[in-house]
């Protein structure tokens, strides 16, 4: 007998199960982006030194950029009530967790609309972190 592996062996990429269904926050219908007509409006400038402020310090220390895709729960009056994490990249070096400090320190200054009426909405927010 020997130690070494047959050679017929083939190893085959592991594919993950879905993502569970995220269960919406309690008692307020939210929309998907499909579904509304006007956007959620950010103060950019806000959200930036925000984002600036919160950058993770050993990635900035090791010149690492990032980038995050959050899921925001925005309710009708444009205040964010949860946060989820859908892609951090690379992961493991405190890209997600910045982005969603630095989105629990704003709101919208716009909500979401549906036929010009304020909405709740699940809408997805790319962000990038880059060191200049």
């Amino acid at each position: 007998e020997t130690d070494e592996a047959p050679k017929d062996v083939v190893a085959a990429p592991i594919v993950a199960a879905p993502p569970p269904q995220r269960a919406q926050p309690q008692g307020i219908e939210y929309l998907s982006m499909g579904k509304i007509s006007k956007r959620p409006v950010f103060d950019i400038g806000k959200l930036a030194g925000y984002l600036r402020r919160n950058y993770p310090p050993i990635a900035l220390r090791s010149g690492i950029e990032g980038r995050v895709i959050l899921e925001l729960f925005i309710d009708a009056q444009g205040v964010i009530r949860r946060i989820d994490i859908l892609r951090e990249e690379p992961e493991g070096k405190g890209f997600g967790e910045a982005a969603k400090r630095a989105f629990n320190e704003i709101r919208a200054d716009t909500p979401a609309q549906a036929n010009d009426t304020p909405v709740a909405v699940r809408y997805r927010y790319p962000i990038s972190f880059t060191i200049k």
